[in-house]
C-alpha cells in the first residue's frame, strides 16, 4: 500500500512541477504546494462549508503563493 502511495504522490507532484516555471527549487516547490493541497483538503472537511472544496483549496493555495511572493520580495530586495 505504501508503494502505491508513494507512486501517486509521485505523479501528483510530477504533474505540479510540470506546471511550474524552471528554476532550481521547482521540485521542491512543487512537493510544498501538494502538501498545500492534501492540507487544504483535509481542512475543507472540518470547515463550515462556506465553500467549495475547488474554492477553499485554490485560496489556501492563493495564500502560500503571496507568501512566496513576500518572501522572494524581501530577500531579493524588490518593490
Amino acid at each position: 500500500m505504501r508503494h502505491h502511495a508513494q507512486e501517486r504522490y509521485r505523479i501528483v507532484q510530477d504533474a505540479i512541477e510540470a506546471r511550474l516555471s524552471d528554476g532550481p527549487d521547482r521540485r521542491e516547490a512543487a512537493e510544498h504546494l501538494h502538501g498545500v493541497i492534501a492540507g487544504a483538503t483535509m481542512q475543507w472537511v472540518v470547515s463550515d462549508g462556506s465553500l467549495e472544496l475547488s474554492d477553499f483549496v485554490l485560496r489556501k493555495l492563493r495564500f502560500a503563493f503571496d507568501l512566496i511572493d513576500e518572501r522572494l520580495t524581501l530577500t531579493q530586495g524588490i518593490k
